[in-house]
């Protein structure tokens, strides 16, 4: 490889591009605060309003008081800073026929896109507004695929639960999506939901699975597991509303190593996750239920 033909910008690109072909979490995520990012521990300041009080009026009685507006901002930090780097032997290059950096460097987006969307998926669960009833890692939701024995809910029931809450908390209902893990798809299959050839073949590029009861379904591996591997944290929301979340590819570097006969390349990528709207992101703790 010839380090004079090598071009940082257009590299950059290409990585950030792979990394956006494959998110769930980020793709449901908006990014209306990502700019500069200078560094690990930089801040996105979020401008809001605090609640506005309304009181009761009584003609010729009233004595009008007035509120002062409060600041409710928040930070959007980006705090997590992950990196890459590999090489390859000028022996190994000159004796492959293949782009081995080019594929090295799409390894490289892929392992990064892993990283960027199990902690999405992490500060989601952990900053999820709309939990109540909706199960604990304690007592998680256990869930077959039609009604059985207490306290076992079908996947339907799961569903219609976690579309109450969202009523509840006043999350519109236009737009609302959910991500679950492989095992309730199969619940949703078995329940007649719909079946594996009415599915989106898009699942295994972007996790999109079908529409159905009220949700854009999709699936993902990266949701956060607690004790055990069969007891997920599912999330649902309401569009890019409840989660912001800011990356960069701060570096890209082509480099020549000292002591040996080998081209090296590496990347730095910066980036921060909020949940900006709490009661527009439910999470659910459930448990795969055997069928009876």
């Amino acid at each position: 490889m010839s380090l004079d033909n090598f071009i940082p910008q257009l590299w950059s690109a290409n990585i950030l591009s792979a990394l956006d072909k494959v998110h769930v979490f980020a793709d449901l995520a908006n990014r209306n605060y990502e700019g500069s990012i200078l560094g690990g521990g930089d801040r996105v300041k979020i401008n809001q309003i605090g609640a506005i009080t309304v009181s009761d009026y009584t003609k010729n009685s009233t004595s009008i008081s007035y509120q002062d507006l409060e600041d409710a901002a928040m930070w959007l930090t980006i705090d997590q800073a992950k990196y890459f780097a590999f090489g390859v032997d000028d022996v190994d290059s000159a004796q492959m026929n293949v782009n081995i950096m080019q594929e090295a460097t799409r390894k490289a987006a892929y392992s990064m896109n892993d990283a960027v969307d199990t902690s999405i998926a992490t500060i989601g669960a952990a900053q999820a507004g709309v939990i109540a009833d909706l199960g604990t890692s304690v007592a998680p939701l256990t869930v077959t695929a039609k009604a059985s024995a207490n306290p076992n809910i079908s996947v339907i029931e799961l569903f219609s639960k976690i579309s109450q809450k969202l009523d509840e908390a006043n999350a519109p209902t236009e737009g609302r999506w959910i991500v679950i893990p492989p095992w309730l798809v199969q619940k949703l299959v078995m329940a007649s939901v719909f079946t594996i050839s009415q599915t989106n073949m898009d699942a295994m590029t972007n996790g999109r699975v079908a529409r159905a009861l009220g949700f854009d379904i999709r699936m993902s591996n990266n949701l956060v597991k607690t004790t055990a591997t069969t007891v997920n944290k599912v999330l649902a929301g309401v569009g890019t509303v409840p989660i912001s979340f800011a990356e960069q590819l701060s570096k890209v570097e082509a480099l020549r190593r000292e002591g040996s006969f080998e081209n090296a390349i590496r990347g730095l990528h910066l980036y921060g996750t909020k949940v900006v709207q709490p009661d527009a992101l439910a999470c659910a703790t459930v448990s795969y239920a055997s069928e009876a």
